[in-house]
């Protein structure tokens, strides 16, 4: 799989807000189901596991994990949620948020409440086929912890790792991943982390100071992530 960046980042159709109707005895009411525009801070959570879900959120700039408990109780990174996509997506269903969700990486979202969605769904006729979508992009998502940072050595997982980080980053743009998500995303300790990144560095592969980074030679990062790749990967698109 290579990573390409999108050169700009799709609006998702749920966020457009409905028709202003100012003498409407009930337009209070409307604009607390409108979709509103948040601030992600570094570190927020969105919301817990287990918590009545009243709202959906895509993501409009920067990163959002979404994470389980593990059997050690540790939590576990079980999904990235990058530009227009959509977190807490079990909301959509009347359920519980299933995930925990966290802000990796700081930028903007829009918080869509349920009322909302369920007013499309009656009156937009793509609002269903949307929704599918969005459930295949989640699950897209989940496949990628999977394949991609779940299986291989830790290298090549790394190398996986850092590239699919810089795609999702404005050009010209340093990522800031915490070592202790990287450690959770591929499933190492962050002392290995720090010994990968350490080793990338001296390499070549990737650039900047300890906290955040740039990788400059995405060509030799695609070969360590996919060394039996026998086409070139076109991850040198995202520079």
């Amino acid at each position: 799989m290579s990573y390409t960046k999108m050169s700009t980042t799709p609006v998702h159709p749920f966020c457009a807000r409905g028709p202003d109707h100012p003498g409407d005895a009930t337009s209070s009411q409307r604009v607390l189901c409108e979709p509103q525009q948040i601030v992600l801070r570094e570190g927020a959570r969105l919301f817990e596991r287990g918590a009545t879900a009243h709202a959906v959120y895509v993501v409009q700039s920067g990163l959002v994990k979404e994470t389980v408990p593990g059997p050690d109780g540790e939590e576990c990174i079980v999904r990235l949620v990058t530009a227009s996509r959509m977190a807490g997506m079990s909301a959509l269903a009347g359920l519980a948020y299933r995930h925990s969700a966290f802000v990796m990486q700081a930028g903007v979202a829009c918080r869509i409440p349920v009322a909302h969605i369920e007013q499309l769904r009656q009156e937009e006729p793509g609002a269903c086929q949307q929704m599918l979508a969005d459930w295949q992009y989640a699950a897209d998502d989940s496949d990628r912890i999977i394949a991609e940072f779940g299986h291989g050595p830790a290298r090549a997982r790394m190398a996986r790792a850092l590239l699919f980080l810089q795609s999702v980053q404005r050009a010209g743009e340093a990522f800031c991943p915490r070592r202790t998500d990287l450690a959770d995303l591929l499933a190492i300790t962050p002392i290995s982390v720090t010994r990968l990144l350490g080793a990338f560095r001296r390499e070549g592969l990737i650039a900047g100071s300890t906290d955040r980074c740039l990788a400059p030679d995405l060509a030799r990062l695609a070969r360590i992530a996919y060394p039996a790749s026998p086409v070139p990967l076109r991850a040198s698109a995202a520079s």
